[in-house]
């Protein structure tokens, strides 16, 4: 079974969906989606550093990470139409995944789907790595960058605060380079209340990343809109990856 994935696909349906979660976040972000996607295989990608990879070291960058993910795992990738959704930096890794099919593999996602954040060249986070534990969560607490699920369990906190510290510090050093164009549409998604995501022109920016259409899609709540708006973003994907044509 391949490693960066926390369950197999589902044989019986027609397209894949490669799900990248967030800083800090693990494959688990996506544990309730096969509900909702009744006719797509959900394939939550597992980072290194937690559950079931724990003891592997995490890459020295958001692309090595996108580019490990690619080669690791083409075979898989290639096995049918499939798509790609990422949430907050897991965005940034799902973009540099589907520029790397392209130039290396010339195949790319149906879709690509953006959550919560801005394009890549538009991208910056703060600098959080190196904050003590006791500050790191104050902090987080305030800008709501990791789900409460995570920043309302001390012991669960404690656990990963390494890993929160080791993803962020991949965001800081984040630079993207050159803008490539996806065959794919991209659909942006985000949650109105979001106060990260002030700079509304920062996500229209997406549209530079595709040589194809182009949708936004706004939704009630903030960062992590998602976990209370998930039926409707289901809706959202299936519209646009089986209902589209």
């Amino acid at each position: 079974m391949n490693k960066w994935i926390a369950h197999e696909s589902n044989g019986d349906k027609d397209i894949n969906l490669f799900a990248f979660p967030h800083a800090g976040g693990t494959a688990a972000f996506f544990a309730t989606w096969g509900r909702i996607l009744k006719d797509i295989s959900i394939l939550p990608v597992q980072y290194p550093m937690r559950e079931k990879r724990i003891r592997e070291k995490l890459q020295d960058s958001l692309i090595e990470m996108a580019h490990c993910f690619v080669d690791e795992s083409i075979d898989l990738i290639k096995e049918k139409k499939f798509a790609f959704i990422g949430h907050c930096s897991g965005s940034i890794v799902a973009y540099e995944a589907a520029k790397y099919l392209k130039e290396k593999y010339n195949i790319q996602p149906e879709v690509l789907f953006v959550s919560s954040c801005y394009s890549p060249e538009n991208y910056s986070a703060p600098i959080l790595s190196n904050l003590s534990n006791d500050k790191l969560l104050e902090v987080i607490k305030e800008s709501g960058f990791v789900s409460e699920e995570l920043i309302n369990e001390p012991i669960m906190f404690e656990y990963f605060a390494p890993i929160v510290k080791k993803d962020f510090y991949l965001q800081e050093n984040y630079k993207a380079g050159e803008t490539v164009k996806l065959n794919s549409q991209i659909v942006c998604m985000y949650g109105k209340e979001d106060e990260a995501l002030s700079k509304r022109e920062n996500i229209s920016d997406w549209r530079r990343y595709t040589d194809t259409a182009f949708y936004i899609e706004e939704f009630n709540g903030s960062h992590f809109y998602l976990e209370k708006e998930i039926d409707k973003v289901g809706e959202v994907i299936e519209n646009h990856l089986i209902r589209r044509d």
